[in-house]
């Protein structure tokens, strides 16, 4: 039987290898300060330093959930050097956490730059349909994928409905971006905490309020994703209103339990324009 002492070094290499390490390169560990500063430094794992240039670059150029398409289109050396790292990863080699994080960290940045090849767009969607989401252009591992694949093939089949809120397709009704990389030490807490503002941003998210009109009552509007996605937030013992409970400010928590047997679920109208800081135009 293998003991746990010669398993740990026989993990890590296969993830090592992964990402394009080998035993001949045997990479120094990285030290990075956390953003908590009241958090001890830590040595950064293989996949952390992987999506490392993502993370600086979305420190750099997100706030609040939105972009700066314009200081980003100017030096996109940074964010071309990520993509083509990710190129070079075999992802089925990686383990559950480390391969959702891969993919969710290339969906945003194949987003970003799908993006600034496109300037002066107002919208996504000003893109024509062959050249969005069903483009088959981001190379990795050899093979080309589109961004439907990645959501819709392979990561919406892991079977985490919180990938939702960390897949950001450049609309303001999206989920916020998140202004840091993900990372497998952290996925759950960051998918946590990314539903948690996504749910309480009330003019995106969720809301509840009183309908006074002829057929109204108690009403949650949620956003449009919850119902284009809605076989991936449910299951048949719970319903959307289970779902979004826990990442609900505690007045919204308390009006859906209170009104739980006749509370109406409405949607949002999806504002499809670019997340930009405003102001921060995408030409370039």
């Amino acid at each position: 039987m293998m003991t746990t002492s010669r398993l740990l070094p026989l993990a890590a290499s296969v993830l090592l290898a992964a990402i394009g390490w080998t035993n001949s390169t045997s990479p120094t560990p990285v030290v990075y300060a956390p953003t908590d500063d009241t958090a001890a430094a830590a040595p950064q794992s293989a996949s952390a330093k992987l999506h490392a240039p993502f993370d600086a670059i979305l420190k750099e150029h997100v706030r609040d959930g939105l972009v700066d398409y314009k200081a980003l289109g100017k030096d996109t050396d940074d964010l071309d050097a990520y993509i083509a790292s990710l190129g070079r990863v075999d992802p089925a080699r990686l383990a559950r956490d480390d391969k959702m994080v891969f993919w969710i960290n290339a969906y945003n940045a194949f987003t970003l730059r799908l993006i600034l090849d496109n300037p002066k767009i107002d919208s996504i969607k000003d893109i024509s349909a062959g050249k969005r989401w069903k483009a088959e252009r981001w190379a990795v591992n050899g093979k080309k994928y589109s961004l439907d694949q990645i959501e819709h093939e392979i990561l919406r089949p892991m079977g985490d409905a919180r990938v939702h809120f960390a897949l950001v397709c450049a609309a303001l009704s999206c989920p916020d971006l998140a202004p840091e990389a993900y990372v497998a030490e952290r996925l759950d807490e960051q998918l946590d905490r990314q539903g948690r503002v996504f749910v309480t941003n009330n003019k995106k998210g969720l809301r509840t309020y009183i309908d006074d009109g002829w057929f109204g009552g108690p009403t949650v509007e949620i956003s449009a994703i919850f119902d284009w996605f809605e076989e991936d937030f449910v299951s048949s013992s719970t319903d959307i209103v289970d779902f979004v409970l826990p990442y609900a400010s505690e007045a919204d928590a308390a009006f859906m339990r209170k009104h739980r047997k006749d509370l109406d679920v409405e949607h949002f109208d999806y504002d499809w324009s670019l997340n930009l800081r405003s102001g921060d135009r995408v030409r370039h």
